[in-house]
C-alpha cells in the first residue's frame, strides 16, 4: 500500500493493478488478416493455455472468432500443449492436420518448426504472436516493449502524482498495439 504499481502484461492474481500490455486479440487477428491476403487459407495454433490465460483469453476468444468466418474445410483444431512439442510431434501433427500456416506463441526465439525439416514459406507459412523484434526476419506480431515500458512510466507517473498507491479500486489499463 505504500508504493504505485503499474503491471506490464495482464494480471491474473489478485489485487489486479493497473497495466499495460499488447493487445493480443487485435494482434492474432492481424495475423490472420495479413495471412489470408496472402492465401493462407488453413491457418493452426500451436499454443500453451497458459499464454492464454495469461492474456485474459484474448488469443483462443480471436482464434475462435475468426475460425467460425472460415468454411469448416479450413479449421485446424487448437493444439493446446503446457509443454513446447518436440520437432517430431509437430511434424505428424502437421502431416495429420494439413494446415497452411503455423501461428506460434511459444518463443520466436526457438520457432517451433525448428528441426522439423520443414522450412517457412517454402514448405509451410509461419507466424510468431510473440515476435522480439521487428527486423523482418520472421513474421508475425512484434509486441514492442520499448513502448509498452514507455507507456507503463507515464501511467505510473500518473499514479505517483495522484498520490495513489497500492492495489486501485478500478484498474485501468493502457493497450499498445
Amino acid at each position: 500500500d505504500k508504493f504505485s504499481v503499474v503491471a506490464i502484461g495482464y494480471t491474473i492474481s489478485h489485487p489486479g493493478f493497473s497495466f499495460v500490455a499488447s493487445h493480443h486479440s487485435r494482434s492474432l487477428s492481424q495475423i490472420l488478416e495479413e495471412t489470408a491476403r496472402l492465401g493462407y487459407r488453413r491457418p493452426a495454433l500451436i499454443f500453451n493455455p497458459w499464454a492464454d490465460e495469461r492474456s485474459l483469453h484474448q488469443l483462443s476468444g480471436s482464434w475462435y472468432y475468426e475460425m467460425q468466418r472460415r468454411p469448416a474445410k479450413d479449421r485446424v483444431p487448437i493444439w493446446h500443449t503446457t509443454e513446447r512439442p518436440s520437432p517430431d510431434q509437430v511434424r505428424k501433427w502437421i502431416l495429420r492436420h494439413k494446415p497452411d500456416l503455423v501461428v506460434d506463441t511459444f518463443s520466436p526465439d526457438d520457432p517451433i518448426l525448428r528441426g522439423t525439416g520443414l522450412k517457412a514459406p517454402a514448405d509451410i507459412g509461419y507466424a510468431s504472436t510473440n515476435l522480439r523484434s521487428a527486423d523482418g526476419e520472421m513474421s508475425g506480431i512484434f509486441q514492442n516493449f520499448t513502448a509498452m515500458g514507455a507507456s507503463a512510466i507515464d501511467r505510473l507517473s500518473i499514479l505517483i502524482n495522484k498520490g495513489e498507491t497500492g492495489a486501485p479500486q478500478i484498474r485501468e489499463g493502457s493497450i499498445t498495439f
